[in-house]
């Protein structure tokens, strides 16, 4: 193993032993993105937007000409009918012995470095 490879790990560890755990057990955490989906049926849709590139949200006579555009089977260029958002989601590793086996055994191994070889945990080299 590289000293990179040690610096690395005890920061993961570290990371593990600081972070927020959001209240769940082995929390396992998620990057997602929002995506709206419209209703097949303007009834079964509790609401609808189309968003530019840039963010903007269409005006109400664009949002009607995107929508004639949608239902005749065309996907109009550069706009979305959802807002791509990103929000950090905080899991559980509950049913995964082996990540939960590498949460407890990461830190045992990263403490046996302090006293491998006469040299610190903060300088792995």
């Amino acid at each position: 193993m590289t000293p990179e490879d040690k610096a690395a790990l005890i920061e993961l560890v570290e990371r593990l032993r600081t972070q927020d755990s959001r209240c769940t057990s082995h929390p396992v955490f998620l990057v997602q993105s929002k995506e709206s989906h419209g209703g097949m049926e303007v009834e079964c849709a509790d609401a609808v937007c189309w968003i530019d590139a840039d963010g903007e949200v269409a005006s109400a006579e664009e949002h009607e000409r995107l929508e004639a555009l949608w239902n005749e089977s065309e996907e109009p260029d550069g706009w979305t009918n959802g807002d791509g958002e990103l929000r950090i989601y905080a899991d559980s590793a509950y049913r995964n012995p082996e990540l939960q086996l590498l949460r407890r055994v990461l830190p045992l191994i990263v403490e046996s470095w302090k006293t491998e070889h006469g040299k610190e945990i903060n300088n792995p080299s």
